[in-house]
Order: C-alpha cells, then structure tokens, then sequence
C-alpha cells in the first residue's frame, strides 16, 4: 500500500504567478474544452445545413426563373408568328391588287 501522490501541474499565468492546477482542475478545464468543441462543431454542422439548403433553394428559383423564360420565348414566338402572317396577307392582298392593276393596264394597252 503505497500513498499515491495527488498529480500537480504548475501553469504560469500571464502575470507570472505560478498557479498550480490538481487533477479536479485539469478534468474541468478539459471538460470546458470539449464542451467549447462540441459547441463548434454543433454551430458549424448548422451552418452547413443551411449553406445546404440555401444551394437547394437557389436551384430550384434558377430552375423556375429558366422554366419562365421558356415560357416567355414560347409565348413571344407564337405572337410573332400570328403578326408576320397577318402582315402577310396584308402584302399579299396589296401584290394581288397590284398584278390585277398591271393586267387591267396590260389588258387595255393591247
């Protein structure tokens, strides 16, 4: 049966007081560190997950904003289409009228 000693670390403070730390001390600063880690790590997995969702969510408005645009083309390309085919047989009527002039003047020159 031997008398076992008590561990004693000696840190020195800042100031230059040495200050002595025994194991109840060590064990509680190292549990206050692993708390402050946990902590982080807790914070940072956080963080992530709205980094995460915040990339998701900007996915899915690029996706909306391409699927409008889409539809803004869609609708843009049949309104064209229906304007050039009404501008043409607008041309065409006045060509039509036109020709029937230079026949009629054809017609009478003969």
């Amino acid at each position: 049966m031997f008398f076992r000693a008590p561990v004693v670390f000696v840190l020195r403070s800042r100031g230059g007081i040495p200050v002595l730390l025994d194991e109840e001390e060590v064990e509680r600063r190292l549990l206050e560190r692993r708390e402050v880690a946990r902590a982080f790590k807790a914070q940072r997995k956080e963080v992530e997950n709205r980094r995460e969702q915040d990339r998701l969510d900007r996915n899915t408005a690029k996706e909306r904003q391409l699927q409008e645009a889409e539809e803004l083309q869609a609708a843009s390309d049949k309104w064209r289409s229906e304007v050039n085919e009404r501008r043409e047989a607008y041309r065409q009527k006045f060509l039509e009228a036109e020709k029937q002039k230079e026949e009629a003047q054809a017609a009478e020159g003969s």
